[in-house]
């Protein structure tokens, strides 16, 4: 594999790590340790620790497969604040691999690792790695490499620098005045708490204002505005800054900026912004920018069971010529665990059924789905969660928009198909048939 290939893949980076199905069926023999992954690394960049917001005692290093199919990132710490890789064993346990900077891209789709171990020796000026991880959906993964690791970047490449976020976080504060809706979004490399004092973060907040009030962040181009003055289609300049932490997580750098702008898309922010030193910072995020989502889900779901119990309650309406139904599905009704869900619908008071289909709106009108929000700290209207022996889990979405159909049967039985979204754009998808619980 040509190095030159591999620069060329690095353009993608830093990777976002998300989860993502990548399994190797290869039956192995017994007692042979089984992955579900395991390949042999062709070549091997390291990227400078600035461009990631790391300390220079911590390395960014890329590797890439023959087929050049395959990305594999393992950023390692050297636990004794040197400048160079060292010989050693590194796991994210004993803080010698910063997972949070680690993953995989696999023909370009992204996966994170809950744990990971290397092994690393030298040999002049080459290295020999034994890397093992495990993927956050327990998939198991070996890698080795043998040979150099080339450095990314020249005395040019100063001038820019690339930050890849994978946390969000937004505040919003409503417009008066001459000034309009404020977002105030961060994006980092780590959970974003309150404090921002998490460590090794790198923190992009972006002062933001637009004409459109709405609890996502609106799309649209924001031009960083030196004057402050809180107009739509601004990013005040005062506000708008990258922050460093330390080990520790104390202050540790502040790069504030000149010029640039922030693009808002769908499920995306990238901006690009200049120092007075003419550096340019290009940072980027991909994900939800929904700022008062309620859904822990981290992917689409998708529904399929034909053993689903059944429970319904009519309601009486304000207009009489309507009636609310709520229909709660149970994976088990008895045992009162696995998925939960409830449909929250107006219907017709006069039809023999409630089959048909439904949009969600929250006007209660005629065939529709009220959305799922919380009130009072409760899930109410449409959503899903899981149980456990009849407690909630962690696991839990609102569904708020798309379509719902619902069949009444011949033989007694409903079917519910799901086209929906929750609150973080996640699809809920799929079909649902079961009968009514007789209750007692």
């Amino acid at each position: 594999m040509k190095i030159k290939n591999l620069f060329m893949m690095l353009l993608a980076l830093p990777l976002a790590f998300v989860a993502c199905d990548n399994t190797n069926d290869t039956p192995v023999t017994p007692n042979t340790p089984k992955y579900d992954i395991e390949m042999e690394m062709a070549a091997a960049v390291q990227v400078p620790s600035e461009t990631n917001g790391l300390k220079d005692s911590e390395f960014y290093i890329v590797f890439g497969d023959e087929a050049e199919t395959t990305m594999l990132t393992i950023t390692l710490v050297n636990a004794k604040g040197e400048t160079t890789i060292e010989a050693g064993t590194y796991t994210n346990a004993n803080g010698g691999i910063l997972l949070g900077y680690s993953g995989l891209k696999i023909n370009d789709k992204p996966v994170a690792f809950s744990e990971a171990s290397a092994i690393v020796t030298l040999n002049g000026e080459n290295f020999a790695f034994d890397i093992t991880a495990k993927t956050v959906e327990d998939k198991k993964c070996h890698f080795t490499y043998n040979g150099p690791i080339y450095s990314m970047g020249s005395e040019d490449d100063e001038t820019e620098k690339s930050i890849v976020n994978n946390n969000f976080a937004c505040g919003f504060t409503e417009g008066s005045g001459n000034i309009a809706n404020n977002y105030y979004v961060v994006l980092a490399n780590v959970k974003i708490n309150d404090n921002m004092d998490a460590a090794n973060a790198t923190y992009c907040i972006f002062d933001l204002y637009s004409s459109v009030n709405s609890g996502t962040v609106p799309n649209g181009t924001y031009t960083l505005d030196s004057k402050n003055s809180g107009k739509a289609g601004t990013t005040g300049a005062e506000y708008t800054y990258v922050y460093n932490t330390d080990s520790n997580g104390k202050y540790e750098s502040l790069v504030e900026f000149t010029e640039g702008t922030v693009t808002v898309s769908d499920k995306k922010i990238e901006a690009v912004m200049t120092t007075a030193e003419g550096v340019t910072y290009t940072i980027i995020y991909e994900g939800s920018l929904t700022f008062d989502a309620i859904s822990t889900l981290s992917d689409d779901l998708y529904l399929d069971s034909t053993t689903i119990d059944i429970v319904t309650k009519q309601h009486e309406w304000s207009d009489a010529s309507l009636t609310n139904w709520t229909i709660e599905l149970f994976d088990d009704f008895d045992a009162k665990s696995g998925l939960y869900m409830v449909v929250d619908i107006i219907c017709d008071a006069n039809a023999s059924d409630y089959s048909g289909t439904y949009n969600a709106s929250y006007m209660g009108n005629v065939n529709s789905f009220f959305p799922g929000s919380v009130d009072e700290g409760y899930l109410v209207g449409s959503y899903l969660t899981m149980l456990l022996n009849n407690n909630p889990t962690d696991t839990n979405a609102p569904i708020s928009t798309g379509s719902i159909t619902i069949v009444c049967n011949a033989d007694g039985t409903e079917t519910f198909t799901f086209n929906c979204e929750d609150d973080k754009g996640n699809k809920i998808t799929g079909t649902l048939t079961g009968s009514r619980v007789a209750l007692n």
